[in-house]
C-alpha cells in the first residue's frame, strides 16, 4: 500500500530532515503560569543566576533560528547568557493578570532541566512573594523573622512576628 503524495512528502521531508541534522522540534511554546508579581519574578530570576532584561513594551523574542516566530515579552532571559539558541520570555497576560513563559522546550529542557518552570522557578518566585509579604506585614505586626525548612518535597517558609508572636505559614 502506497502513502498519498501528501503523506509521502511530509514523510520524505522528515526523512532528509533527519539526515541534515535538522532540528523540526524547535519552537516557542507558550505556558500560563501563576507568576503575577513583575518585581518578584525578576529577583527570582537574578536569585537563579539568571540574566534577565526589562522592557516597558514588549520586545521580539530570538529563536532558535533566529527569528521570533511572530514572539515578544517584557522580560527576557538572552538565550546567549545560557548558552542558548533561544531566548526565554515573560509575556504579561493583561486580561488575566499573570504572565506567560515563552521558551523552546528543546532548547531550555536540555538546558535548565524538565521541571525548571514548575519546580525551581516557583520556588524562587515563591520565596521572593514571602519575603515581599513580610515587608508589607512588618508595619502592622512589628520585625519579623523568615525561617526555612525542607522536609523532602516540602519546603516551608516561617514567618515570625516579634510584636505579636503571631506566625503565619506557607507552604510549597
Amino acid at each position: 500500500m502506497r502513502c498519498p503524495n501528501s503523506i509521502q512528502g511530509i514523510a520524505t521531508k522528515l526523512y532528509q530532515s533527519k539526515l541534515l541534522g535538522n532540528n523540526i522540534v524547535s519552537h516557542f511554546s507558550i505556558v500560563t503560569t501563576k507568576l503575577i508579581n513583575r518585581d518578584c519574578l525578576v529577583q527570582a530570576l537574578q536569585d537563579l543566576k539568571l540574566t534577565v532584561q526589562i522592557y516597558e513594551q514588549p520586545h521580539p523574542l530570538r529563536g532558535y533560528y533566529g527569528s521570533s516566530q511572530g514572539q515578544s515579552a517584557e522580560i527576557i532571559v538572552p538565550g546567549d547568557s545560557l548558552s542558548l539558541r533561544a531566548d526565554i520570555g515573560f509575556k504579561l497576560n493583561a486580561s488575566q493578570g499573570n504572565y506567560e513563559a515563552i521558551h523552546d522546550p528543546y532548547e531550555t529542557v536540555r538546558r535548565l532541566g524538565q521541571n525548571f518552570f514548575t519546580h525551581t522557578l516557583m520556588q524562587a518566585y515563591g520565596k521572593r512573594m514571602v519575603q515581599a509579604k513580610a515587608i508589607e506585614l512588618r508595619s502592622k505586626f512589628g520585625e519579623c523573622h523568615i525561617s526555612e525548612e525542607t522536609n523532602g518535597n516540602v519546603h516551608t517558609l516561617r514567618l515570625t512576628f516579634a510584636a505579636h508572636q503571631q506566625q503565619q505559614y506557607v507552604r510549597r
